[in-house]
């Protein structure tokens, strides 16, 4: 990425702030997608790697350097996937008109890697 694309780039500050950009970005996909029968995990796996790879590349989930970064951390995240997906979440949550159970989700992914830590012990 080059400097001019850099400061092109708006990084969300906070979750609430990142959710609100997805959002405008993914409704109408999200609609259709649950008008296929597709429940919200299915949604948000889907755009992984695509819309959560440009969250995870540029608003600063890989290197740490941003606020969002440091608001998803302390929420107990420490994996890029796991703070995009968490975003992603979050916003096809919103969009069906269904609590975030933002603590739910990240249990989720601590209970997952605390697996992944203890198979590999």
């Amino acid at each position: 990425m080059n400097s001019q694309e850099s400061k092109e780039i708006q990084i969300p500050q906070t979750l609430d702030q990142a959710v609100a950009h997805v959002k405008e970005k993914i409704a109408k996909f999200v609609k259709e997608e649950f008008a296929k029968g597709k429940n919200e995990n299915e949604i948000a796996n889907s755009m992984h790697f695509g819309l959560g790879k440009f969250i995870r590349n540029h608003w600063g989930l890989w290197s740490g350097d941003s606020l969002l970064f440091k608001e998803l951390s302390s929420l107990g995240l420490f994996h890029a996937d796991d703070m995009s997906s968490l975003v992603l979440k979050c916003a096809v949550l919103d969009l069906n008109n269904k609590d975030r159970d933002v603590s739910g989700i990240v249990n989720h992914y601590r209970e997952y890697w605390k697996n992944v830590n203890t198979k590999k012990n």
